[in-house]
């Protein structure tokens, strides 16, 4: 049962403004993990640790659809010949961080005199945040799917490189295949399905020119 966990990981955020993205969360009886762009999820009796509760739960279950309004199958083996066909680019890995602003030795103010007045305002280099990027972004020589490029399913476009996370997920579940089981008119989410998965994603506006392959769907008529 552990591998449902170390498959729900793949789809965690890595954003310091959300952190609590960055581990599987717990609401009611499931588990989700989500990056803002994706987010997977299954029940809590498919894991046997301990997973924290997210706090705001409305925000997360506002979003699922509720309706099952599509039925259409797409084998994994088409998928992969489109990956295996895809551009890519080279991964590149951000190394450093934020360090102490030299300005303000990190304290995020500085002290302004004028004729024997003093008064502290925020630093003008750092912006009063007392800290100063210091990061860089170096290739590690392996090469990834171009994320900037889209498959179109049905009636939206989706990024490569997250229906790569699906399509992996799906695969270490033995799964030959994932199910769309909710697409509207809107852009909300489409939802997919396979064994003990689901998985909401969110469409992309791209280039028509970045649109890499088309899956055709005889999509359930729906709103």
């Amino acid at each position: 049962m552990n591998n449902h966990l170390e498959i729900l990981k793949t789809f965690t955020g890595n954003d310091p403004l959300r952190p609590i993205f960055d581990e599987p969360f717990l609401i009611e009886n499931t588990i989700y993990a989500t990056d803002a762009r994706i987010m997977a999820w299954t029940a809590s009796v498919n894991v046997d640790k301990e997973i924290k509760p997210y706090d705001k739960p409305e925000n997360i279950t506002k979003v699922i659809p509720t309706e099952i309004n599509q039925d259409f199958e797409i084998k994994l083996n088409t998928l992969k010949g489109i990956f295996d066909n895809a551009p890519m680019i080279d991964e590149v890995e951000v190394i450093g961080g934020d360090v102490d602003c030299p300005e303000c030795d990190g304290k995020g103010e500085v002290e302004w005199e004028y004729d024997y007045h003093t008064k502290e305002m925020d630093c003008p280099l750092c912006d009063g945040s007392g800290l100063k990027e210091n990061k860089e972004e170096v290739k590690t020589g392996n090469k990834i799917l171009d994320g900037s490029k889209a498959i179109k399913i049905g009636r939206f476009n989706f990024r490569i490189d997250l229906l790569k996370k699906i399509y992996d997920a799906a695969l270490s579940t033995k799964s030959k295949n994932i199910k769309l089981v909710h697409q509207l008119l809107s852009k909300d989410g489409s939802l997919f399905e396979f064994n003990d998965f689901k998985v909401l994603i969110m469409s992309i506006n791209c280039r028509e020119e970045d649109v890499i392959y088309t899956i055709e769907i005889d999509l359930i008529a729906s709103e």
